[in-house]
């Protein structure tokens, strides 16, 4: 009942912001959805500036177009003219880097052992075939140099130009559910304001990326019920079972393993963070940085904050692996949960551990 209501709110929520972005974007309109807090003392109409943008292609036919009308351009030419111009827009806050991240076909095989060990031992009995896998490029420019242009020819040399991005299971037999196939594009252009421009500290950020064990909490198949109410069901039955002489039993679907990727390219902006367990205890960014380490047994690859929220996000994102569950609970809801005043005496279970 919780989950549905949450999914309800979150299509209301879409469909608002679709109607909002629609009446003041193409409409021109200076005011739609009045907000219940004031953010400006001003009644004039205010303009925000953000790196970010994206695009989300609901039909394939925008990554199979060849070229324009004129017989020139590569494969994915629309969606790449939309997302050099959305770049083109986003330079006027500045734009001395930038990067794009999407998600494409893979048939690459990952060694690791499906519980957050993404190292392996080179046995194949260990290495998983992912379909899906993320891809993200970035760039810095030159002094001179046009971000919109570096950032479109890198996309076409590292993305348009491999394997297609969604492509059939088998290419001698045409996909009929191609057309169906969503891809998004997500990025941000960045002006370093605190420190210098440089490839590590360019969006988008991400913090680790392993191979999970990771159970199926919300879809349904044949009509049986999802795995959360199969584990409510199972649950009960072991009590019925306990109380009488009926025999009940519930199968619960066995995981499949998977990479979990997190991305993050909002521009920043963590500041501290306030323990989720009831203590109050808030600390700053660096003190969360090198906490990430010990806490995720991944080394920081950069020091900016948007890379910590990368991390937290790492920890947060937990639906469907008991594995990451477990790590969430040790790392932010216990009551003994967080940092030490001297984070190098951190002690935390390992992967392995888990």
């Amino acid at each position: 009942h919780d989950y549905n209501d949450w999914r309800n709110l979150a299509v209301l929520t879409a469909y608002l912001t679709a109607l909002d972005a629609v009446c003041t974007d193409l409409l021109q309109f200076s005011q739609f959805l009045s907000l219940p807090f004031s953010i400006s003392t001003s009644t004039s109409p205010c303009t925000y500036y953000c790196g970010n943008f994206g695009i989300i292609l609901l039909h394939g036919a925008w990554m199979d177009a060849q070229h324009n009308n004129n017989g020139k351009g590569g494969k994915g030419k629309a969606a790449l003219d939309i997302l050099e111009k959305m770049i083109q827009v986003t330079m006027m806050r500045g734009a001395q880097s930038g990067g794009v991240v999407t998600y494409k076909s893979s048939k690459k095989m990952i060694k690791g052992d499906g519980d957050g060990d993404n190292s392996g031992s080179g046995n194949k009995s260990n290495s998983i075939a992912h379909s899906m896998v993320a891809k993200r490029t970035r760039v810095v420019k030159s002094k001179r140099g046009d971000l919109s242009k570096l950032l479109r020819r890198k996309m076409e040399s590292e993305i348009m130009s491999t394997s297609s991005i969604l492509p059939s299971k088998n290419k001698r037999i045409p996909d009929p559910n191609a057309h169906r196939r969503v891809q998004f594009f997500a990025g941000h252009t960045r002006f370093a304001t605190s420190s210098m421009a440089s490839l590590d500290g360019t969006h988008p950020h991400q913090w680790t990326c392993d191979v999970y064990k990771v159970y199926n909490m919300e879809e349904e198949s044949n009509g049986e019920p999802s795995l959360g109410s199969s584990i409510l069901l199972h649950l009960s039955s072991t009590l019925l079972r306990r109380n009488s002489h009926h025999h009940i039993t519930r199968s619960i679907s066995k995981p499949t393993r998977m990479r979990v990727e997190n991305y993050i390219t909002h521009n920043g902006d963590f500041e501290f963070f306030r323990w989720p367990n009831g203590t109050g205890k808030i600390y700053d960014v660096e003190t969360i940085s090198h906490w990430l380490e010990y806490a995720t047994s991944t080394p920081a690859k950069t020091a900016v904050d948007s890379a910590s929220i990368a991390g937290m996000i790492d920890l947060i994102r937990c639906q469907g692996s008991f594995h990451l569950s477990v790590r969430y609970v040790i790392c932010l809801l216990l009551p003994t949960s967080g940092i030490d005043e001297d984070v190098g005496d951190t002690v935390l279970p390992s992967k392995a551990d888990y």
